[in-house]
């Protein structure tokens, strides 16, 4: 009996403490390998982008002696030296004096970098620097944003105003009009000379669109009424009177001649039709309706429609900044839907499908003879393109900053209107440095 019991309380005992280990194992709380310095160090090496909240500043840790580029695009903020003093960043000017003390390290992993003192928090995310395909070109504007230009010199000597609409030929001259000019430009492709039409139009008034259709017939309009210009019978025909609609943002023409109009103040795009000549609503709501990515019908969407482009299909890509996205209309069925963005305000997507990139009040587009679509996404300062698989990469521009040629990834602006030629060059205006610039494939 003993023995049973010297044994029962045996069991009993090993249960308990097995219990209890198995308690005290669960509980415990095992702390990460905490990084050494030098591995720190070597975290924070790289190029760091911002987030938007911290106004897309850039921060670079180069070589051995940690030399700190704190930039917002080509304007350097801060230049000096970064030590690593108890989790914390202290950062030294050129003369060895540190900024606002330590900077505590809240989280540092490969591609998350947050650190912060009493006053300021700044979060960063690992990024690389953007070689471009593309070089880009100042071509015109001299800088001023003087609202008219002069005539028969070279067009980076001139003002270009603040263009509202562009367009090339055939052959690669450059058409613009600008806010309160009373003329078209036309800059050379050969000389960039830059003249006005209106020798060959004689018509006054203040354009706000220009467009030449495939036949080499160039549309314009003012507030009021929308022309055509026959080059060859040097003729200019009235097409419709009294377009009170408010300001017209683009005019597109296809193949069968139907002219499309967008219109920013009523918030509408309609269609002449090619041979009737009847005018109808194609795109646009009367009253406010609530942005929806998947409208039942285009007279669903309440919008700001800017620049517009035709695809291969004859089908229209029409941004839209009010909600930061671009529609496509399908000429047939008669029906729209999302081409890109997803109607939320932000920078991302970059090597993702366009679907699901945001932009920042898309003003520009243009579609070359491949299928690639081009954006200005203004208020992001880039020129993004969509391929023809749907994936969208920044083509030029960065962050705010200064303007500069060269690698049109360096380049600061805010795009405006684009332009695509038939060699695939694009034009686009500049509205942040009243210029107008060609990105070029390298």
């Amino acid at each position: 009996m003993d023995k049973f019991l010297r044994l029962t309380f045996s069991v009993f005992f090993a249960c308990v403490l097995f219990i209890s280990c198995k308690k005290e194992s669960h509980n415990e709380i095992i702390e990460p390998p905490k990084l050494t310095k030098a591995d720190t160090l070597n975290l924070l090496k790289g190029f760091w982008k911002s987030s938007p909240q911290n106004g897309y500043f850039t921060l670079e840790i180069k070589n051995a002696d940690y030399i700190i580029d704190y930039s917002n695009a080509n304007f350097k903020l801060f230049t000096g030296k970064l030590e690593l003093k108890d989790d914390s960043l202290f950062f030294y000017n050129q003369d060895g004096f540190y900024i606002n003390g330590a900077f505590k390290i809240k989280k540092l992993t490969a591609d998350s970098l947050i650190f912060a003192n009493e006053t300021f928090t700044f979060k960063h995310y690992r990024s690389t620097k953007v070689v471009s395909l593309y070089d880009i070109v100042t071509i015109g504007g001299n800088g001023s944003g003087a609202y008219f230009f002069n005539e028969g010199i070279p067009a980076l000597t001139s003002p270009i105003g603040h263009p509202t609409s562009i367009t090339q030929d055939k052959e690669g001259n450059i058409y613009l009009t600008s806010i309160l000019s009373t003329s078209i430009m036309v800059i050379d492709c050969n000389t960039y000379y830059i003249n006005s039409l209106d020798n060959k139009l004689n018509i006054k008034g203040f354009f706000q669109s220009v467009f030449i259709a495939d036949d080499g017939e160039l549309y314009f309009s003012d507030r009021f009424n929308l022309y055509k210009y026959n080059f060859d019978l040097k003729s200019v025909i009235k097409i419709n009177k009294s377009l009170d609609w408010g300001d017209i943002t683009d005019i597109v023409v296809d193949k069968n001649k139907n002219i499309y109009i967008s219109t920013a103040e009523d918030r509408f795009v309609r269609k002449i039709d090619g041979v009737t000549g009847d005018v109808t609503k194609i795109i646009g709501a009367d009253n406010f309706i609530k942005f929806n990515p998947s409208p039942s019908s285009p007279f669903d969407v309440y919008f700001i429609p800017q620049q517009m482009t035709l695809d291969k299909d004859g089908n229209l890509l029409i941004t839209d900044p009010s909600d930061n996205c671009i529609w496509k209309y399908d000429t047939l069925l008669h029906s729209i839907k999302l081409f890109a963005g997803t109607g939320k305000s932000d920078f991302s997507g970059d090597g993702e499908l366009a679907s699901l990139a945001t932009f920042n009040m898309p003003t520009g587009i243009a579609i070359d003879k491949i299928g690639n679509v081009f954006v200005a996404d203004s208020h992001n300062f880039r020129v993004r393109k969509i391929d023809v698989n749907g994936i969208i990469t920044t083509i030029a521009g960065r962050d705010y900053g200064f303007d500069k040629d060269g690698n049109a990834t360096d380049s600061s602006m805010i795009p405006g209107r684009l332009s695509v030629n038939s060699e695939g060059e694009i034009i686009l205006t500049d509205l942040k440095n009243f210029r107008l610039k060609k990105l070029v494939l390298r």
